[in-house]
């Protein structure tokens, strides 16, 4: 036999031998290890309001009844790009500015007032959704209307946002969307106007500022 035939026939005997010796034992052990975690409550988007001036009417007159026994006046605070809103007057058809003359029944704004304005901090991104609704104090000749006017600005009064009708349901982005806000929350002023009527031959009180009511004013993020 030659010296490769030998060299293979001792290795074929080998891997014999192996096979036929018993397998080595495999040593495991296996643990469980916890996984833990510990959970809080995500503080929830800001969201505030705040007084900043109630609605006020200034002075006005109550009509006379020389003219029409049944004379109202119709006062009107509408939020404007103005500060203080835009004031105006009407009795009948008639329409008239602060500061010119009277109606025929005597109505007039004495004192120009000023729109509500209320502080909301929010975070910029969102939308919020706005209602606006009434409540009243049952005063005889004395009756606030539901004609809202509504403006959602920068505290000074730029980027200014105007509700179309704010006696509904409106949403609003708290920050407009084609603007950068200073900061994720920010502060802006919403601008509230409305309008009372005035009857003539009512016991009204004079002489002293009086409650005519409220706008229920409700912000939720939508």
């Amino acid at each position: 036999m030659s010296d490769a035939g030998a060299t293979l026939a001792r290795l074929a005997a080998i891997m014999a031998a192996l096979g036929t010796m018993p397998a080595l034992a495999q040593i495991r052990e296996t643990m469980r290890v916890p996984v833990v975690v510990q959970l809080e409550q995500a503080a929830d988007p800001p969201l505030e309001l705040s007084l900043v001036r109630s609605l006020d009417f200034g002075i006005v007159t109550i009509p006379n009844q020389f003219v029409r026994r049944d004379a109202t006046c119709e006062y009107t605070a509408a939020a404007t790009d103005f500060a203080n809103g835009t004031f105006t007057m009407t009795e009948g058809s008639s329409r008239i500015l602060p500061g010119s003359a009277t109606s025929e029944s005597g109505c007039h704004i004495s004192t120009v007032g000023g729109v509500a304005v209320v502080a909301i901090r929010c975070e910029a991104r969102r939308n919020i959704l706005f209602t606006f609704s009434l409540s009243r104090v049952s005063i005889s000749g004395l009756v606030l209307q539901p004609r809202l006017t509504a403006k959602l600005a920068n505290v000074d009064g730029s980027q200014a946002d105007f509700f179309a009708n704010p006696g509904s349901a409106s949403g609003k982005p708290c920050f407009p969307t084609s603007a950068t806000p200073p900061t994720p929350v920010v502060t802006r002023q919403l601008s509230i106007g409305g309008s009372i009527t005035v009857q003539a031959g009512q016991s009204l009180p004079t002489g002293r500022r009086i409650d005519a009511g409220a706008i229920v004013l409700e912000a939720l993020y939508n």
